[in-house]
């Protein structure tokens, strides 16, 4: 799933400039009409500015993640005297404890299935309203 929407980000960087032509310029000059000339022709005219600073962005945004880290890497912290295995710790009363990772998920009322549901359906009616304002025009 994330390589599609990698790949989407880089689609719609493309093709920036096409998506600027057809559907945000006529856009801008229906609403506004004749005064938007200005704003249209600065918008044309600095497309391809605005298609390359998005493509080096894509292009530089991941750098910091590459490469070695100055980082001091410490043991994990147990709560107690670490055993020397990063599994068990030395807690209260000198008794010996496996570690365990837990939390109170509540997968009854926020699990990913019902969540999922309900997010389905809100984007569903998002898409379906912005698919209605942008062909079917908004007059005021």
């Amino acid at each position: 799933m994330l390589g599609l929407l990698a790949a989407l980000v880089i689609v719609t960087c493309l093709t920036f400039p096409l998506i600027s032509d057809y559907a945000v310029i006529p856009y801008l000059e229906g609403a506004f009409g004749s005064v938007s000339g200005s704003i249209v022709v600065a918008l044309q005219s600095g497309n391809i500015y605005i298609l390359l600073a998005m493509l080096a962005l894509i292009l530089l945004l991941p750098l910091p993640f590459f490469g070695k880290t100055k980082r001091k890497i410490v043991p994990t912290y147990m709560c107690g005297v670490n055993s020397g295995d990063d599994l068990s710790f030395q807690g209260a009363m000198n008794c010996n404890t496996q570690l365990s990772l837990r939390n109170w998920y509540m997968e009854d009322w926020f699990g990913e299935a019902r969540m999922n549901k309900f997010g389905l359906v809100i984007t569903i009616l998002a898409i379906a309203c912005a698919f209605v304002l942008i062909l079917g025009g908004v007059t005021l």
